[in-house]
């Protein structure tokens, strides 16, 4: 909505008030201060909406998004070594230490555990493994339920219980991202296993 549209709302809003009042027939002492309050609201809204405008009129994004392509760039310039360093350490960091299992494991705690940039890190996870950071993790935290599954230890926990102990913490995520990643669904998955067992 234009500024324009706006200030004629607010124009043909007074009128509608004003006989609002008198039709009702309010006390008139109070209609000073009635009148007083809606001004002050009017001046109010309008100030906050300048504000909106103006700050959205002086928001500097171009240059944000070329300072975070120009980081990118950057790191095409790291040598091969430096690269698969990192991948081991993101892979090593994952079999070994099963940080997965974390429900609240995102980039920026990953990077903590790298102790490396999070930009660098989700360089690394989309060039190099060909995967944003939610589809690395949930790669792993899937085939962890199939394993969980087949694994007898855990009979006694449902599917559900399974996943959230894999690091999963909605029901509806893990059967999206599961049927996703595999075809099926996870009982479907469960009952096969049971047939070859």
């Amino acid at each position: 909505m234009s500024l324009r549209n706006y200030r004629i709302i607010w124009m043909l809003w007074i009128p509608f008030a004003i006989l609002f009042l008198l039709i009702f027939r309010f006390q008139w002492q109070y209609l000073v201060l009635v009148v007083t309050v809606y001004g002050l609201m009017i001046a109010i809204t309008y100030l906050m909406y300048w504000m909106g405008m103006e700050g959205f009129r002086y928001l500097d994004i171009i240059p944000y998004q070329n300072q975070s392509v120009s980081k990118n760039s950057s790191y095409t310039n790291l040598p091969n070594s430096v690269i698969s360093g990192y991948q081991l350490q993101i892979t090593e960091l994952m079999d070994t230490n099963q940080l997965y299992l974390d429900e609240n494991l995102d980039l920026k705690k990953l990077s903590l555990h790298l102790s490396l940039d999070p930009n660098l890190v989700s360089y690394i996870l989309n060039q190099h493994f060909s995967k944003n950071f939610y589809e690395f993790v949930n790669e792993y935290r899937v085939e962890e339920v199939k394993r969980r599954i087949m694994d007898s230890s855990s009979n006694h926990l449902t599917i559900l219980g399974i996943a959230l102990e894999s690091g999963f913490n909605s029901k509806t995520s893990f059967n999206r991202v599961f049927k996703q990643l595999t075809g099926i669904t996870p009982s479907q998955f469960q009952k096969e296993h049971q047939k070859k067992g």
